[in-house]
């Protein structure tokens, strides 16, 4: 069996969350059915890692709906494929060999992230059409899967939940490793950590905004580092900050290489996740994976993923944010027992069983 993967989310400098997931896919994969592994890239899309692992075949094309809809089918009949697989809703609709497509979420049809009509109408109308044409849908939560359902006219045996797994990288260092951060990045202090993406539904400006109130005694001690792409929801982030004159509290930081993700999820003091929407929540599982505590807002997936191992809070309540992280920092024992409740629980999340579940219901198709 011939298997195409899109991987143009395989970018330098840009780790979405799909990329993230990608390539816990490829990493995973055994040498013997990665020669029946075909990469599709165009010319934006890095795949030196695997160019002595996988088949490439790197295409450029003048946008993207011509590499979805004339590029992909064109290769796929080349090439004989028998099987393409998509690591989200992009497909080539004219393409006659199976397809899967993977559905993480659908916080895209939350208000929080509305701009008018006339932009939601169009692409649910495309995702409707994905959906019933493909062969099978991969989703990563029970939750995803529920709303799906409710949003689609689509049988449920289409769908199957595979849930995420942890890079074995993410994992408890040694204290002493601390001056890594301090070398690289200037780090000498105790820190309140979130990493993700600065999207309205990522609820930032509600960590910000619950930060803001703690005692003078917290602050002085810890910082907050948000570690997320600087995108056009940068600038009115900032603002809160300077309006909060929290310059000297709140840090920044675009991008990091995963390795050093390691040291910052290792030497937090707390890992806070604010999200009104997830259709999983990785970030907090890679921080239990690494000893540290963890609080997490209780909605959509985050319950189901998270278990009985976080702290939870309702993201809407900006004082019950506060609460939480104080409650955190100003309790030892409590920060104990998260850590060693996070790390139990993160083990459940293999990154082995994902992609060998994920590659089986491929193959199987």
């Amino acid at each position: 069996m011939k298997i195409a993967i899109d991987a143009r989310e395989l970018k330098q400098k840009q780790v979405t969350g799909i990329c993230r997931i990608l390539k816990l896919f490829l990493d995973s994969i055994s040498d013997v059915d990665r020669k029946y592994i075909y990469l599709l890239a165009d010319n934006k899309t890095d795949t030196s890692s695997y160019s002595d692992i996988f088949h490439i075949i790197k295409m450029k094309a003048p946008f993207t709906f011509w590499y979805d809809q004339v590029t992909i089918p064109k290769i796929l009949k080349n090439e004989n494929i028998d099987v393409f697989f998509s690591p989200y809703y992009k497909m080539p609709f004219l393409s006659k060999c199976k397809k899967i497509i993977t559905i993480c979420d659908l916080h895209f049809f939350k208000p929080l992230l509305w701009k008018g009509s006339s932009r939601i109408k169009p692409f649910k109308t495309y995702l409707r059409m994905a959906l019933k044409q493909a062969d099978k849908i991969i989703t990563i939560s029970k939750f995803s899967k529920t709303e799906i359902l409710r949003q689609f006219d689509i049988s449920e045996q289409k769908i199957k939940v595979i849930y995420l797994g942890v890079d074995k990288k993410f994992k408890p260092l040694n204290k002493e490793q601390t001056y890594k951060l301090r070398d690289t990045y200037g780090i000498n202090f105790k820190y309140i950590l979130y990493i993700g993406n600065m999207k309205p539904h990522k609820n930032v400006e509600g960590l910000i905004k619950a930060y803001s109130p703690l005692s003078d005694e917290i602050k002085e001690t810890y910082k907050l580092i948000i570690i997320a792409k600087k995108d056009e929801n940068f600038i009115p982030l900032n603002k809160i900050v300077r309006k909060s004159n929290l310059q000297n509290n709140v840090i920044f930081l675009d991008f990091v290489p995963d390795d050093d993700l390691l040291l910052f999820y290792n030497f937090a003091e707390l890992f806070v996740f604010p999200s009104y929407y997830e259709g999983f929540g990785l970030p907090p599982l890679e921080a239990m994976s690494c000893g540290t505590p963890v609080i997490s807002s209780y909605t959509t997936s985050l319950r189901e993923v998270l278990g009985e191992s976080a702290l939870f809070f309702n993201p809407y309540d900006i004082k019950e944010i506060s609460r939480r992280i104080s409650d955190v920092l100003n309790n030892n024992e409590l920060k104990e027992t998260l850590r060693s409740k996070g790390i139990s629980h993160a083990k459940k999340y293999d990154n082995i069983v994902f992609s060998n579940d994920l590659l089986e219901e491929i193959k199987g198709i």
